[in-house]
């Protein structure tokens, strides 16, 4: 298999892996059940760490892209139609500019829950159970939850069983990753967005629509208010 990637030189660097390897993915279909690269080879392709490659592995396995199988390697699957690549670069170069995908998340987050609820299957249900436990067991240990609350949110999307509906989401968190990173990372962060996760859970759990979409709109309120103050904070300090 000859690739040819572009080293990356960018802040957010699995998110420029994730873009290529999709493009690769996509444009070149890929035939399923075909070996990719270790991720020690990736991780010289790139000129990265092998911490990016496994962050850009792990949402093109969420995407079923790939298939990543434990001591054996990782595996295209063969369904490289995701349509929504050039969406989630353009939203991707927002990067700082943190109202409008706010805005989108705020409009459609809730109704994605709400659906959510209707269609999710009994895996996907215990696969947002497994994942709240561990951001509480992280929570409880003063750890950062930032993978584990992107994983939370794309079940939910995936649990829509709207494919489109679910890059969209992968778009809009891309461009407020920064910001969203840096907010959780305080200890009262953490809290406030699990106690949300947790009040979602219940309502999917539940297959209760309206409240599904009541735990999410009101969570969404709740970290834009971290991003907003975090953001807020940033420019105090820069001005001392």
């Amino acid at each position: 298999m000859d690739l040819k990637f572009t080293k990356v030189k960018k802040k957010r660097l699995y998110i420029d892996v994730l873009f290529q390897l999709q493009e690769y993915l996509i444009k070149e279909k890929v035939s399923p059940g075909q070996r990719l690269p270790s991720e020690r080879e990736l991780a010289l392709m790139f000129g990265v760490s092998r911490i990016s490659i496994r962050e850009a592995l792990a949402i093109l396995e969420t995407k079923g892209l790939v298939e990543r199988k434990v001591g054996g390697g990782t595996f295209s699957t063969g369904t490289a139609n995701f349509a929504v690549t050039s969406l989630m670069q353009e939203v991707a170069k927002k990067q700082g500019v943190t109202k409008e995908p706010m805005e989108v998340r705020r409009v459609i987050e809730p109704k994605l829950a709400g659906l959510a609820a209707k269609n999710i299957s009994d895996k996907l249900l215990l696969k947002l159970k497994t994942n709240l436990d561990r951001q509480k067991q992280k929570l409880m240990k003063g750890q950062d939850i930032t993978d584990l609350d992107r994983e939370f949110h794309f079940t939910i999307a995936k649990a829509t069983k709207n494919s489109i509906f679910t890059g969209l989401l992968e778009a809009l968190r891309y461009a407020l990753e920064d910001t969203r990173a840096k907010s959780l990372n305080a200890p009262e962060g953490v809290k406030v967005s699990y106690l949300g996760h947790e009040a979602i859970y219940a309502a999917l759990e539940s297959r209760n629509p309206d409240k599904a979409e009541k735990a999410m709109a009101d969570h969404i309120i709740q970290v834009e208010k971290l991003i907003l103050d975090y953001l807020a904070e940033q420019e105090r300090a820069s001005k001392t």
